[in-house]
């Protein structure tokens, strides 16, 4: 009897974290890394400590992954609803499979998906590990001073995260 075993490997950078998500809460966000920017109206995101007094939700996605593509059209409306208000989305795609890794498609993608907020492209997933993700989709929601006050992993509810999105926004100004 000969017994055959088939292990398929993502690239071990992706669940290699330098913290867990948790261990992020009430800290500063760290500073997202990337080299590619698309954004609908070549809106660029500045850096997160550029940033005082808006609130943050920072969405790491995949796009092969249903639960991300599923988040988008939510995300557009809290951005068209919110932003005037403080609010500033910037999704990271991080891909989860090679083929996923930037090569053009991206911006097709994200036109495609309608995406109303400024999306960066993480190709060696250092903005994935520096946030503690272990999986897609996640969401970090930042108060007016940059702290991170939420994260919503996997399952992710929309009540909940526009929940978080008001409570934070209705915090005063620093």
């Amino acid at each position: 009897v000969t017994v055959v075993i088939t292990a398929v490997v993502l690239n071990s950078m992706v669940f290699s974290v330098d913290k867990p998500a948790s261990a992020l809460l009430n800290q500063p966000a760290p500073k997202l890394s990337y080299l590619i920017t698309y954004s609908k109206d070549n809106i660029q995101p500045e850096t997160l400590t550029n940033l005082k007094n808006k609130v943050h939700l920072v969405f790491f996605w995949s796009p092969a992954n249903w639960d991300s593509i599923g988040l988008i059209p939510e995300l557009n409306r809290f951005y068209k609803t919110y932003r005037n208000e403080g609010l500033e989305i910037i999704a990271c795609q991080s891909p989860g499979y090679q083929f996923e890794i930037d090569n053009g498609e991206s911006e097709s993608n994200i036109k495609n998906y309608s995406m109303q907020f400024p999306v960066i492209i993480d190709n060696g997933w250092k903005s994935y590990r520096l946030y503690g993700n272990t999986g897609w989709p996640a969401i970090f929601i930042t108060d007016r001073a940059g702290i991170i006050k939420k994260a919503f992993t996997t399952e992710i509810k929309y009540q909940e995260v526009e929940e978080a999105i008001r409570e934070m926004l209705n915090e005063p100004q620093i």
